[in-house]
């Protein structure tokens, strides 16, 4: 009915202002929204009542009554957020707000879809315990590797699995759990974190790049994630760099990933160390990983800067073919590497703006969302449906 829609667009409208400006008097909220007293107080009223928001007098040093304020319930309604990567995966508890409450990981024993699923039950376990009840969590939010459908429910493809998977993740494990469940790529889930909590807050149009294990790449246009015809865009990994480059998991040979992925920066490294050329490194029996690398170039070893100084050429080439296509205000780096600003962001940067036609002010920086960037993104999937209205939270 047109009164059942005005309702829930009216608690749309305040849960939103709430999350935005919150803590929030419901003088500030009826001067943000525009809404009657008679509006606020019965919305309000009814989202205290499901412990979806919680009150809290204001001190002022003022005579008269202090006013309340209003904010996000911080021990209800929690949204549990999952990163599945191919050692681990790492899970986050957050509140509506998108802040977090609590963290842990879950090692993945074998990278099969059984393994992945007991990882996925013990995190989820762990965090209803730490919250109090699988009753007090309202969502569960994933960030998956591969192609995920967001329309169908299925997690279709992994690179690392080598076959497809056709695996129905969202209806399997809301039957399980009895929960609201809802599943993206992993490159969307750290941009939605970014929007949320990070460097994107300003920006409508931006590309998102996890540079990780493997390459991916999240686009946001005017605001929202996009997939695709067939939900599968921003598979940055695999542009093609050289028809006769190393072979990648997917089948093909030269792809982006091959030379600027975690993995194959470290493969680079052991060749050069076993030249004698990394002799910052060169005591290490156990084989060379990022760190170490990222190590040498910051005391000054020519071949560690070399190496990364290539792969940040290669990705600012890839880019900038993009950037000159969607012409965003952003482009955003996650990942390891993206914390080495001197060598590695600096270069990526260089040659982004070498290579583009116009730049119009965009920039190119590093995340702020850290490593549990993905776990984070996925609990904000479900703050959107909440938003959006899919998700029944606010069915007053």
């Amino acid at each position: 009915s047109s009164h059942g829609l005005m309702k829930k667009h009216n608690s749309l409208l305040i849960f939103e202002t709430i999350l935005k400006y919150g803590p929030i008097t419901k003088k500030e909220l009826k001067e943000r929204t525009n809404l009657s007293w008679g509006t606020i107080s019965t919305v309000t009223s009814a989202l205290l009542d499901k412990k979806i928001l919680t009150e809290e007098k204001k001190l002022e040093h003022i005579p008269g009554r202090n006013p309340i304020d209003l904010d996000i319930c911080q021990s209800d309604h929690l949204i549990v957020g999952i990163d599945i990567n191919i050692d681990k995966i790492s899970i986050v508890l957050s509140d509506t707000k998108c802040r977090t409450i609590f963290e842990t990981y879950e090692t993945i024993e074998k990278y099969e879809i059984n393994a992945i699923l007991n990882a996925i039950d013990r995190g989820i376990k762990s965090m209803a315990d730490y919250a109090g009840g699988m009753q007090k969590i309202t969502g569960i939010g994933i960030a998956l590797p591969g192609n995920m459908n967001t329309l169908t429910g299925i997690w279709e493809y992994n690179y690392t699995f080598g076959e497809h998977i056709n695996f129905p993740i969202i209806e399997e494990l809301s039957k399980k759990y009895n929960c609201y469940v809802c599943a993206d790529h992993d490159p969307n889930c750290i941009a939605l974190a970014e929007q949320y909590a990070g460097v994107a807050r300003d920006f409508s149009n931006f590309l998102m790049i996890r540079l990780s294990s493997g390459i991916g790449m999240g686009i946001v246009l005017n605001g929202k994630i996009f997939r695709g015809a067939y939900e599968n865009a921003g598979q940055f990994g695999h542009i093609c760099v050289s028809r006769n480059g190393p072979l990648c998991k997917c089948g093909k040979t030269g792809c982006l990933e091959t030379y600027v992925s975690i993995k194959a920066i470290e493969r680079t490294a052991m060749t050069v160390a076993q030249s004698s050329r990394i002799p910052t490194v060169l005591d290490k029996k156990e084989p060379l990983v990022l760190a170490d690398v990222l190590e040498a170039a910051r005391l000054g070893d020519a071949a560690a800067r070399d190496i990364l100084l290539t792969a940040a050429g290669h990705l600012g080439i890839a880019l900038a073919n993009i950037v000159n296509i969607l012409n965003p205000e952003a482009v955003i780096l996650w990942g390891e590497l993206s914390m080495d600003e001197d060598d590695f962001v600096s270069h990526v940067r260089k040659t982004i703006f070498n290579n583009t036609a116009d730049n119009n002010g965009m920039v190119v920086k590093a995340s702020e969302v850290g490593a549990k960037g993905a776990a984070v993104g996925a609990a904000a999937l479900v703050m959107q449906d909440i938003l959006s209205g899919k998700h029944p939270l606010l069915d007053l």
